[in-house]
C-alpha cells in the first residue's frame, strides 16, 4: 500500500549574526535595559503577604494580554522583538544582490526569498517533499521502517517519539542522546480519550484537518478516508502508551537512564543499530 507522510517539513536556518533582543541591528547605539526595573514594582502591595505582585504588580497593569493572544510575559515580548530583529537582518539580506555565492548572506537570502515567493509555492504544490514521499512509499519491512524514522528525525520531521542530543540531566558535564514519547498531533495524550463536547469537536476537525492534507495531495476519496483511520489509529495507541502531563512534571519519573543494550531489552522489536546510524 502507498504510504505518505503528511507532517511539515521544517528547515532550520543558520544565521551568520546573534541578534539580541534589546539591541537593535541597524547599527544604531544598543538599547539599555535595566537588569531590575523598579517601575515593574507595585510597591502598594505588603511584600510579606503577596511578593510576587509586588515585584510584577505594575508590569501586569501596564501589559494586558493583547486580544490576538491566550497569554502574555516577558518572554513573550522577548519573542516578538527577536522577531522584529529577525524581520531585519532578513529584509537586508533578501535586498543584497550582491552577496557572495555560498556566503551566509546569500544562504539566507535564497532562503528566504524561497519562502516568501507564494505564487511558486502553490505552483509547485507538494512536488519538493517528492523524494521523502518515495522514500515512505519504498518501506517493505521494518528495518526499512526503522531507517525512514532515523532519517525524517535527521530533517527535524518529529515521528513516533522525540529524540535529541542533551545534557545529562544527573551529570551536566556529559551530553548523551534522549528519547522521549511523542508521535501524536494533539497537545497531549488526554485530546483523545476526553469525551466532553468540546473534546469531540475538536477531533473531529483534527480528522478533517488529516483528511485535507491527503486531498490536497491528490489522494482519492477513499484512499483519503483510510489513510487518516490509519493515522487516527496510530497516533490514539501512541497516546494510550504516553504519560499524562501532570505526571511529566516529576522529573525522577523523566529519568530512565539506560545502556544501548539495556534499551534493546526494554524495546526489542526496534532496530536500534539501524536507528542510530540513520540519525
Amino acid at each position: 500500500m502507498k504510504k505518505k507522510y503528511t507532517s511539515i517539513l521544517l528547515i532550520l536556518m543558520s544565521m551568520s549574526m546573534i541578534v539580541n533582543a534589546g539591541t537593535p541591528v541597524t547599527g544604531n547605539t544598543p538599547e539599555k535595559k535595566k537588569a531590575i526595573d523598579l517601575s515593574n514594582f507595585d510597591t502598594t502591595v505588603n511584600p510579606r503577604n503577596d511578593f510576587y505582585n509586588y515585584v510584577n504588580g505594575n508590569w501586569l497593569k501596564n501589559n494586558p494580554i493583547p486580544p490576538t493572544e491566550n497569554l502574555w510575559g516577558s518572554f513573550n515580548e522577548l519573542r516578538e522583538k527577536n522577531l522584529k530583529n529577525m524581520r531585519i537582518v532578513l529584509d537586508e539580506a533578501a535586498a543584497d544582490k550582491s552577496a557572495p555565492q555560498g556566503s551566509n548572506k546569500q544562504k539566507i537570502r535564497d532562503f528566504y526569498s524561497t519562502g516568501m515567493d507564494s505564487l511558486k509555492r502553490e505552483k509547485e504544490g507538494a512536488a519538493p517533499l517528492k523524494d521523502i514521499f518515495a522514500k515512505i512509499a519504498a518501506i517493505k519491512n521494518s528495518d526499512d521502517l526503522v531507517n525512514v524514522i532515523g532519517y525524517l528525525h535527521t530533517i527535524q520531521v518529529r515521528n513516533l517519539f522525540g529524540f535529541s542530543v542533551d545534557q545529562d540531566d544527573k551529570a551536566s558535564t556529559e551530553m548523551i542522546c534522549k528519547l522521549h514519547q511523542g508521535g501524536i498531533g494533539l497537545p497531549d495524550r488526554d485530546y483523545y480519550f476526553n469525551t466532553d463536547d468540546n473534546s469531540k469537536m475538536i477531533q473531529k476537525e483534527y480528522k478533517n484537518y488529516i483528511s485535507m492534507m491527503f486531498g490536497l495531495l491528490g489522494d482519492s476519496p477513499l484512499d483519503v478516508m483510510n489513510e487518516s483511520a490509519s493515522i487516527i489509529n496510530i497516533e490514539t495507541d501512541l497516546a494510550k502508551a504516553s504519560r499524562k502531563r501532570v505526571d511529566l512534571r516529576d522529573p525522577e519519573l523523566n529519568y530512565n537512564k539506560k545502556t544501548i543494550a539495556e534499551l534493546k531489552t526494554l524495546v526489542p522489536n526496534m532496530n536500534w543499530d539501524n536507528f542510530f546510524k540513520a540519525v
